[in-house]
């Protein structure tokens, strides 16, 4: 009777060990918003449009988190134009990233849900405009 090779076993228990640790260290740090873009953009180049719907998903909610506001204030403190948004940008347009969003959303067929997020950034931009208005009164 030939014996079995266990190696191939340990290899596999070992490889599996490794990734459940590297899970587990991926969920106990958090990424910052624009760690989770980038991510969202390579999964959207590889044409995973639904893992990039969660990251973006997820950016949006580390924009709220780290500015203790909501979406639309943290888009009313952010950072210029989607068009000159690059991946060193380091304040992060919550706009910017509904449009993304809506973009990976049309790509799996979702209008819907696209229409959605584009309405949501066109009801912030809306907001920032009439806070500027109304500084611009008081001042």
């Amino acid at each position: 009777m030939p014996k079995k090779n266990h190696s191939n076993t340990i290899k596999r228990t070992k490889k599996k060990s490794a990734n459940k640790k590297l899970r587990q260290a991926a969920r106990r740090t958090p990424k910052s918003a624009p760690e989770l873009i980038q991510d969202a953009e390579r999964a959207m180049q590889s044409q995973d449009a639904e893992h990039a719907i969660a990251l973006y998903s997820q950016a949006l909610k580390a924009l709220d988190n780290n500015n203790n506001t909501t979406a639309a204030a943290a888009a009313a403190t952010a950072v210029a134009a989607a068009s000159s948004h690059d991946d060193t940008t380091t304040t992060v347009d919550a706009t910017w990233v509904l449009e993304k969003r809506a973009e990976a959303k049309v790509s799996i067929a979702d209008p819907d849900g696209a229409k959605q997020d584009y309405e949501q950034a066109l009801q912030m931009v809306r907001n920032q405009q009439q806070q500027q208005q109304q500084q611009q009164q008081q001042q």
